[in-house]
């Protein structure tokens, strides 16, 4: 297996919103604002999100460092009030930018499934995409580790992994091949230790690409986006030994965007969005596993496109399930292309014949993409979606949470902050003596260290004054994190490098 060298930072702050609810009539549904929020200097992009055993929530993905400009995995663990619990995990020394897609809780253990890739390359590379797989334990302490590349010579995406009922773990992708730029698929089986279990790929076919999937103890059944529309998207129904068992068209009245729940007597739900006479509407379908449709339904803001959540739009709870999407309107343009108009993000409640019990909005004060939607242990939801400034043009995305109950009201509100730029470390690069301020004249630095990036406390001291010199000449070429907590318990860190 292969080692990754790792800086844990425990953090006391991290962004969040503080939600207030202020209810507007808007097409029908409800509008809910967030009055407050937070940012991180970086620019964050989420994906990963579930429970562990002990309700507490972990969610990460990537994150731009701005000092070497790599894209970092992160990590997050909140208990299930929305109380921080533990930080950020950084992979460092690392030749390539990682992120991660997918988080799994399995035999008190964490699995985080990932990715690899050169963004920064200026050449094209051999096979400098592949997927990894992390181990670590409930407070992040890695345990194993390893790579797959899942098609030869080939970069791969992942999209979609789950646990399934003999403890393994299936990944679902696409991969590209770097001399034609055309897509193919694959699905990936491996052990709960880090070990393949084996691999099938389709051929590269731009217009079927594998994004999602569902399962049985018996069947893996995989859902294909099309990205043409001459051709059905289809169910691929595989055993677990990964032999292709049928194939299955899916109704066209739900395109793309699947996130599939299997029930019972071969019947699954997922959700999409459907092109309309003049704009796109959230789709609900509830089908057979062979096609045959059940029932559906078209549904969002009616004078905006509606899409469906990123990464999984669709959760059940009870005999209940909740689509969640963003509703662009016509002159709601991402900021980082110009648009300063702000967007919402939407939830719909459903009862298992697919009638609509209620619509709310969330957001409307900056601009908003839904993510990801959950049930959790406590019997709520959590939303997860991306904010965007209308206006600085830094295309820096932050994180927003929603923990809500089954009827859609806010159930925790937490205003955990995370300073921006508090502290200022100059020159940077150093050579010998650094210079620490505070932006704030009030504070002072009551304790600080200097960390490596092994973690290793290189030197500790304390200040009575929001302004000080530290003589750094000793210290070895390298990267360090200055890391100080205020008197009135505002934590701050930068990273600095000594040449």
């Amino acid at each position: 297996m292969t080692a990754l060298s790792l800086v844990k930072i425990n953090m006391k702050a991290i962004i969040f919103i503080l939600f207030s609810l202020i209810l507007v009539n808007k097409n029908g549904a409800s509008q809910i604002t967030f009055n407050k929020v937070y940012y991180t200097p970086w620019d964050e992009r989420i994906k990963a999100l579930g429970e562990d055993g002990n309700q507490n929530i972990i969610f990460g993905g990537v994150r731009r460092n701005n000092l070497n400009q790599r894209w970092e995995p992160i990590v997050y663990k909140i208990n299930h009030k929305g109380v921080l619990v533990d930080s950020l995990i950084v992979f460092n020394n690392m030749p390539y930018d990682i992120g991660i897609s997918d988080f799994i809780y399995y035999n008190s253990q964490y699995f985080f499934i990932g990715y690899t890739q050169d963004l920064n390359s200026t050449g094209s590379g051999p096979n400098d995409k592949f997927l990894f797989y992390l181990k670590t334990d409930t407070n992040f302490n890695i345990v194993d580790t390893n790579y797959f590349s899942v098609v030869n010579n080939q970069d791969a995406f992942s999209s979609m992994s789950r646990l399934d009922k003999q403890g393994n773990i299936i990944t679902v992708g696409f991969y590209q091949d770097p001399a034609t730029l055309k897509f193919g698929s694959f699905l990936t089986k491996i052990s709960s230790t880090g070990d393949s279990l084996g691999t099938i790929t389709l051929p590269v076919d731009s217009s079927r690409l594998f994004e999602e999937f569902m399962f049985d103890s018996s069947y893996y059944y995989v859902f294909t986006h099309i990205y043409s529309y001459k051709k059905p998207a289809q169910i691929y129904k595989f055993d677990t030994s990964l032999t292709l068992i049928d194939r299955y068209n899916i109704s066209p009245v739900c395109q793309k965007q699947y996130a599939p729940i299997l029930t019972s007597n071969s019947i699954y739900y997922t959700c999409g969005y459907y092109y309309g006479t003049s704009n796109r509407k959230l789709s609900v379908l509830k089908s057979k596993i062979d096609g045959s449709v059940i029932a559906y339904k078209h549904l969002g803001v009616s004078d905006s496109n509606n899409y469906t959540a990123w990464y999984k739009g669709l959760a059940k709870l009870g005999d209940y399930f909740y689509i969640f999407g963003t509703p662009y309107s016509s002159d709601a343009v991402d900021p980082y292309f110009g648009g300063n108009k702000p967007s919402s993000v939407y939830l719909s409640k459903l009862d298992s014949n697919l009638n609509i019990v209620w619509e709310k909005l969330y957001g409307g004060d900056a601009f908003y993409s839904a993510l990801k939607i959950i049930s959790t242990q406590d019997h709520g939801l959590l939303l997860m979606a991306s904010r965007n400034d209308l206006y600085d043009g830094q295309n820096q995305l932050d994180v927003c949470l929603i923990k809500i109950d089954s009827n859609g009201t806010t159930t925790w509100i937490k205003d955990i902050k995370f300073p921006q730029s508090e502290v200022s470390l100059y020159p940077n690069p150093v050579r010998d003596i650094l210079s620490v301020e505070l932006k704030s004249k009030n504070q002072n630095i009551k304790d600080y260290r200097i960390i490596d990036l092994q973690g290793k406390i290189i030197y500790s001291g304390q200040s009575r004054t929001g302004q000080f010199k530290l003589d750094v000449s000793n210290l070895a070429t390298g990267i360090y994190i200055f890391y100080g907590e205020s008197g009135n318990g505002i934590v701050f860190r930068r990273r600095f490098i000594k040449y």
